[in-house]
């Protein structure tokens, strides 16, 4: 699989209509937050028994990715994704994942013995948890997933947000240089004793910078709309290194926002620039 970064930029989701086949949803906490962003107004379940989200997408749609961000899902979780050419999870099956693990889990050798779990799952200790999934490209116009997590501790499921839609993956890569910064919205003091405290603490979130240096016409074309049309007001999600696997490819992913909206530079003949900060959202 390339590792060439990947940025879901527009979100078939977002004018999808979703439909909960089974399980049921709870109260103000119902499926068709997933459409929308927002960190508090996320889908939750009553129970843990098995959920199924069926989706028809607003007309075909071209896919080649899917993330399923800020779930709970427990080290043990599976999920199977179908996609359809039919508007009602029927036509064409054109890409199924069977039922897998949600998480990569470590291998018996990088397991720290009498800490670890003997089914230990990679990341799950993290505050946002995702599950990112590229595939090669497809025309679809609905879809199925399905869910199983009966040994989730919270006792329900939740999702906060879906992606889904065709990743822009330039030619040539990002330049070296790339910035991967980790911060929170803190004030600290220090007192007459010399202690530093923390006195507004908030959660940690991350910020990337990276630059493109040699965009096509084309790919330069792609990414300006996409910018257009979503400016900074528009979540997306993004991976550096998709498909790397580990910790590394997790560190490096995350939903965002444009933190400043990219500047092109047309540098020479058929060729453009653009640095890009994104931050986590």
């Amino acid at each position: 699989m390339s590792h060439k970064i990947r940025l879901l930029l527009g979100n078939a989701i977002n004018e999808s209509v979703l439909t909960l086949a089974t399980g049921t949803e709870q109260l103000l906490l119902g499926l068709d937050n997933l459409t929308r962003y927002s960190n508090s107004h996320i889908f939750r379940t009553e129970t843990l028994d098995e959920i199924v989200i069926e989706g028809r997408f607003n007309g075909f749609q071209a896919l080649s990715g899917f993330v399923m961000h800020r779930h709970n899902l427990s080290a043990t979780a599976k999920y199977q994704l179908e996609i359809f050419s039919g508007d009602k999870q029927d036509g064409q099956v054109l890409y199924d994942t069977t039922l897998e693990d949600v998480f990569e889990t470590k291998l018996l050798g990088a397991l720290v013995w009498g800490i670890d779990d003997l089914v230990e799952a990679l990341n799950d200790d993290w505050d946002i948890r995702y599950k990112a999934l590229w595939f090669d490209p497809v025309l679809a116009w609905s879809f199925r997933l399905t869910l199983q997590d009966p040994d989730n501790i919270d006792g329900y499921i939740d999702i906060a947000r879906l992606y889904f839609g065709e990743a822009f993956e330039p030619s040539i890569n990002f330049s070296y240089g790339s910035q991967n910064h980790v911060d929170a919205d803190e004030d600290l003091v220090r007192t007459k004793g010399s202690s530093l405290h923390t006195i507004i603490k908030s959660k940690q979130y991350r910020r990337l910078a990276f630059q493109f240096n040699y965009l096509s016409l084309d790919e330069r074309t792609l990414l300006y709309d996409a910018i257009y049309q979503g400016t900074k007001s528009k979540d997306f999600f993004i991976s550096l290194y998709p498909g790397t696997g580990g910790e590394y490819e997790h560190q490096h992913a995350m939903a965002c926002k444009f933190k400043s909206l990219p500047v092109f530079t047309h540098d020479y003949e058929n060729n453009w620039q653009t640095a890009c900060v994104v931050e986590e959202c």
